[in-house]
């Protein structure tokens, strides 16, 4: 939803009509990225690491989850929807 609300306010010239969907899309958008965010650093990834078969996979799963895309994608997504919404 971040990706959307970013894609309509950057039509701004463009579209009024979008550029007013993105800013009503600003606060659902910071509860959509904190909600994801809480939920899988706090929820789901402790349990999916505790449910792996052998620690070797427990570890390649911590691994992949501190790779540069989960990391963007989980936990930069509530900065960059917390920033968005302040400015």
């Amino acid at each position: 939803s971040l990706l959307l609300r970013f894609m309509a306010v950057a039509c701004k010239s463009w579209s009024p009509a979008l550029w007013q969907l993105g800013e009503i899309a600003r606060g659902p958008s910071l509860l959509n990225a904190v909600f994801l965010g809480l939920v899988w650093w706090l929820v789901l990834l402790p349990l999916i690491a505790a449910a792996s078969p052998t620690p070797k996979a427990r570890a390649a799963f911590i691994r992949f989850n501190f790779s540069f895309l989960l990391v963007n994608v989980h936990a930069l997504n509530v900065v960059f929807a917390w920033v968005a919404h302040s400015v």
